[in-house]
């Protein structure tokens, strides 16, 4: 799960710094605590 995560984390950096560049936010802590929250329920089983 983790290298997925962070693979695509990397795919999606271009697009973030093309939106951010033209000036669109993304809403990214709602998917960061979702993910957190996530890997929270699985590390503790």
């Amino acid at each position: 799960m983790y290298q997925v995560t962070l693979l695509v984390g990397i795919m999606l950096l271009p697009v973030a710094l093309v939106a951010r560049r033209i000036g669109v936010g993304f809403p990214y802590h709602r998917f960061l605590g979702s993910l957190k929250d996530a890997y929270d329920r699985t590390t503790e089983a």
